[in-house]
């Protein structure tokens, strides 16, 4: 097949390129080969001109800023639709980790770059959903049981990325782990300062 080059961003086709942008990407990134990753490994994975990258992004990092941007509007879709849907924080949990292991070579990026910043993305938007099952006496309180329950949560998650390489058969059990993280937290919570 020979190479395509749309510039139309309504077009199918523009969205597909994006989409094999995003997936050579996150290969590369999977391999740990990020830092000395030139634009012309990513056009030749992708089977496209480099005028078409280009055509999508300014540079490298508009790439990886364009992942980071759909990979939060996702996120923002997830919630809004828990929320109108009211799902109980196991069902939340257990959207989210399938979010997260539909997009794996994604969250690869924060195990391979040592990021947390991106899985603590994700941790973010379970905010609501975590908070409304602990009982506090301050807003305070509540922000600092979330910023404990925040760090764990991205240990499990980092966790889960590196021994299982975010496996869907794994989603229930860690599920089932962070809803009794919350619990936890919630009972033994002990303000420090």
């Amino acid at each position: 097949m020979g190479k395509l080059r749309v510039k139309n961003r309504n077009d199918t086709r523009y969205l597909n390129i994006q989409k094999t942008i995003d997936r050579v990407l996150g290969k590369f990134v999977k391999r740990g080969h990020v830092a000395s990753l030139k634009v012309s490994e990513v056009t030749d994975s992708a089977n496209i001109f480099a005028s078409t990258f280009y055509d999508h992004h300014k540079n490298l990092d508009a790439a990886i800023r364009h992942l980071n941007h759909k990979m939060k509007r996702e996120l923002d879709q997830l919630t809004k639709e828990a929320t109108e849907n009211k799902c109980s924080l196991i069902v939340f949990y257990t959207k989210l980790l399938y979010l997260i292991a539909k997009n794996k070579n994604y969250y690869d990026i924060a195990i391979k770059t040592e990021n947390i910043g991106i899985i603590m993305m994700a941790i973010r938007v379970a905010e609501p959903f975590v908070t409304k099952e602990w009982s506090a006496r301050t807003k305070k309180e509540q922000e600092d049981k979330f910023f404990v329950f925040s760090w764990r949560a991205v240990e499990e998650i980092w966790w889960w990325g590196e021994q299982y390489d975010f496996d869907e058969e794994k989603i229930a059990k860690l599920a089932s782990r962070l809803v009794s993280l919350t619990k936890t937290i919630n009972q033994t919570y002990i303000k420090m300062l």
